[in-house]
C-alpha cells in the first residue's frame, strides 16, 4: 500500500479541515457560538443605546418631581413655623441630583440641576420664570439637555436667616439632609425671622 504524502502548509495539515476532518466540526461549532454571541451583544448594545436616553429622562423627571414636593413641604413648614416665635420644626430633604441654595439676603430658596434630559417647562429666552403653584421654574436649553431652576420666593412673607447670614449651599448627597426651620422672633409689626440650618 502506498503511503500518501500530505502537504503541510504553515505547520497545519489541510486534511484536518476537510469535510471528514475532526477539526472542521469543532471549528464550526465554535465559530457559530462566537457569531451568535457577537450578534446578541450587538442587539443588546443597540437596545441600550436607544433606551438609555429615555431611562435618563424618566430618572431626571422623578428627581425633579421629588424636589418640587420637597420645596412645597419646606414652604408649608416655614408657614407653620412663622405662626409663633420659638417654633422649631425639622424635616428631611433628599437631594440625589442638583444643588440647593438658601439665600438670606434676597429671601429665597433655589434648586438647580444642570444637564437634565427632562424638559420641565417651556424653554426660557431670558431670565424669565414660569409659575408652578407657589414655585417659580425656569428651563434653559444647553445642547440637547436642559438646565432646570426651581425657586421658592419668601420675600414679603418672612425674613430668612442663616448662620452668619451667608448663603447656605447644599450639594447632591446619598443621605438625606436634616433641615431645621426655626422662628427666632422679630420686632412687633415686622415679618417673622425664620432661621434655616442643617
Amino acid at each position: 500500500m502506498k503511503n500518501k504524502k500530505t502537504k503541510i502548509v504553515f505547520g497545519v495539515r489541510p486534511d484536518l479541515f476537510s469535510k471528514k476532518g475532526w477539526l472542521n466540526k469543532r471549528a464550526s461549532v465554535w465559530i457559530s457560538t462566537v457569531l451568535y454571541t457577537l450578534i446578541g451583544l450587538a442587539v443588546i448594545g443597540t437596545l441600550l443605546a436607544v433606551a438609555k436616553p429615555r431611562i435618563d429622562q424618566t430618572r431626571d423627571n422623578l428627581v425633579i418631581e421629588q424636589t418640587i414636593n420637597s420645596l412645597n413641604v419646606i414652604n408649608e413648614k416655614i408657614i407653620e413655623a412663622s405662626q409663633a416665635a420659638g417654633t422649631r420644626l425639622g424635616l428631611e430633604f433628599k437631594m440625589s441630583k442638583g444643588d440647593l441654595t438658601v439665600n438670606p439676603l434676597e429671601d429665597y430658596i433655589v434648586w438647580q440641576m444642570k444637564a437634565s434630559r427632562y424638559q420641565l417647562s417651556e424653554v426660557a429666552t431670558a431670565d424669565e420664570f414660569q409659575e408652578l403653584g407657589i414655585l417659580k421654574v425656569q428651563t434653559k436649553k444647553t445642547g440637547d439637555k436642559y438646565d432646570i431652576t426651581i425657586k421658592l420666593e419668601l420675600k414679603d412673607r418672612v425674613n430668612i436667616v442663616t448662620d452668619n447670614n451667608q448663603n447656605l449651599q447644599l450639594q447632591k448627597s446619598t443621605t438625606p439632609y436634616k433641615f431645621w426651620i426655626e422662628n427666632i422672633g422679630g420686632n412687633i409689626g415686622e415679618m417673622p425671622q425664620i432661621k434655616i440650618y442643617v
